[in-house]
Order: structure tokens, then sequence, then C-alpha cells
């Protein structure tokens, strides 16, 4: 098993509802997976100081919406 289908499985036993339909299951595994994709096109393309601080504040960005999400705001 890969390193993503293992976040997506702690990923999916933390978020999706156990009774989530299989559509809402696979849309949103389709989703996780563009996030990587997203990313990964961001870090392939990063190679300087500003791109460092670029990648600071995606990743600031994304903690603080995890805590949106465990606010309840999201």
């Amino acid at each position: 098993m890969g390193r993503i289908s293992v976040g997506w499985k702690s990923y999916e036993v933390r978020v999706v509802p156990p009774d989530a339909p299989d559509v809402q299951r696979k849309e949103t595994k389709r989703a996780f997976y563009a996030g990587v994709i997203s990313m990964l096109s961001v870090l392939v393309e990063a190679g300087n100081k500003e791109d460092a601080d670029m990648l600071k504040d995606i990743y600031d960005e994304a903690l603080d919406f995890n805590q949106d999400v465990l606010d309840g705001k999201e």
C-alpha cells in the first residue's frame, strides 16, 4: 500500500461517515487524490527561497482549514 493510499484510509476513517453512500465515498476519495496532485505539482515546480515561503504559506492555510473543520466552521 502506497503512502497516499495510507493517507486516504486514515482520512476516510476520520472524516467519511461509516454510512456514507458509495458515491460520497468515491467523490471524497477523488477530491483527496486531486488535492495530492495539486500539491505535488506545486512541489515539483518549487526550487528557491520564494518557493519555500510559498509552500509554508500553503501549509499554514491547510492547517487553518483543518482547525476550522475541527471548530465546526467548515
